[in-house]
């Protein structure tokens, strides 16, 4: 047997016996929640996702930033703010209003973008089971 004819008839051999694509994944995946922009940061006690949920209607349009933490046996959800976030967009998709990070200790803070001259700055020192206004609101500019 040719080597060419080895190797095709070894693909083929292998791609007939490979398990389906579902038998990857060890569960059928959930989504925690509808939004964009989302980041995973990994704290001691599990991962923490954070994302932005956006209502819009045309050029406008407002935002929560949500957050879900895996506890060992299940995501559990809420808000790092009580606030909705008003927004302006020139575009159809809703612009980016937080960003978050860990710090060395698994302190994670999340600056919130709260008008165009406010950041409010959110800090969770329980590896994410809680979120709280970490200082009073920043003005950026007059």
């Amino acid at each position: 047997m040719s080597r060419a004819r080895l190797l095709a008839t070894s693909l083929a051999l292998a791609l007939a016996l490979a398990p389906p694509a579902a038998a990857e994944f060890w569960e059928l995946p959930a989504p925690l929640g509808e939004g964009r922009f989302p980041v995973l940061l990994q704290a001691a006690r599990g991962p923490v996702a954070i994302w932005q949920e956006s209502k819009s209607a045309q050029d406008s349009g407002s935002a929560r930033i949500r957050y879900a933490r895996f506890d060992g046996d299940a995501w559990r959800s809420g808000a790092v703010s009580p606030s909705s976030y008003p927004y302006s967009s020139t575009g159809s998709a809703p612009p980016m209003l937080f960003s978050a990070a860990m710090a060395p200790r698994g302190e994670i803070a999340v600056a919130i973008s709260a008008s165009s001259t406010t950041v409010e700055v959110y800090l969770s020192r329980d590896d994410g089971a809680t979120f709280s206004l970490a200082v009073d609101p920043l003005l950026v500019a007059a």
